[in-house]
């Protein structure tokens, strides 16, 4: 985009603001920008400086979108009520690098826990949420590899309000309340289930690191929360913009604190390489 140019209009004719947050908002990535139309969705690539559409049989309705620059992610919901909370349906993607295949049907469920099933995609791992084994689990989709995480072995508990996972790379940020982890992470000297607390999922992490934030290093939330890299911002309690990065600076083993584990850790291994928890 040059500086001081002048707006492209993208579509025109979509429904009222309150639809989009209902249904999902536009994504972007890299080149190219996607949004959802009635019973479909579309998308348009800078590049190109083209925009197209994909359509599906009503009833059906293309909601939560995300994109990573190339794979549009989606879930296909057919109606309102069939999820915990709200919409409840397939999660699909469309490779735009390769429209020929089509949309493809992963097969696996995407339910909302808030009003609706989100999905957020890094480079070939998408990540979403399932209540169909009875939890409100998270679980992730690799899409090279067409292969999914277990439902019910990922990060279980009570998640409270809007559950919208989102993920950079191996990890996966998104919050639990006070109760499921059985801590007080605002220190108001309760626990409570309409508190929640920063959390995030390392999935592929080697054997010497601590694949989740400990609980007693979980901030607290007040809203939102992305990531990007190491980096997670986050909605403080007061409203006020946080940020913390994974791993805190001298968490040698990732486990969320810095403690007298890492400590011993990096004596022994002075003057030599750190690999991990390995000198």
């Amino acid at each position: 985009m040059q500086p001081c140019g002048s707006w492209k209009l993208l579509a025109n004719g979509l429904p009222q603001i309150s639809t989009f947050a209902g249904y999902g908002f536009p994504v972007v990535h890299g080149d190219l920008v996607a949004w959802w139309t009635i019973n479909g969705f579309a998308y348009h690539s800078f590049s190109s400086n083209l925009t197209e559409t994909v359509t599906f049989t009503a009833p059906q309705q293309p909601v939560g979108l995300s994109t990573n620059g190339e794979i549009i992610a989606f879930t296909l919901a057919t109606a309102p009520g069939q999820g915990r909370f709200g919409y409840c349906g397939q999660l699909e993607y469309l490779d735009t690098t390769n429209e020929a295949q089509g949309v493809i049907n992963t097969g696996l469920n995407n339910c909302a826990q808030g009003p609706t099933p989100s999905t957020s995609i890094s480079q070939y791992t998408i990540v979403f949420t399932d209540n169909t084994t009875g939890h409100n689990g998270i679980r992730y989709y690799d899409y090279l590899r067409n292969q999914a995480s277990a439902a019910g072995q990922g990060p279980l508990g009570n998640f409270s309000y809007l559950d919208n996972p989102v993920i950079w790379g191996d990890r996966i940020s998104f919050f639990a309340s006070e109760t499921a982890l059985n801590f007080d992470c605002d220190g108001d000297g309760h626990i409570r289930s309409t508190q929640t607390c920063l959390q995030y999922w390392n999935i592929r992490a080697p054997s010497y690191v601590a694949p989740y934030l400990a609980a007693q290093a979980a901030p607290s939330l007040g809203g939102a929360f992305s990531i990007y890299d190491k980096t997670i911002a986050f909605r403080g309690l007061n409203g006020n913009l946080q940020y913390v990065t994974v791993p805190m600076k001298g968490d040698v083993n990732q486990d969320g604190v810095v403690d007298g584990v890492d400590k011993t850790i990096v004596v022994g291994c002075l003057g030599k390489v750190l690999k991990g928890t390995t000198c």
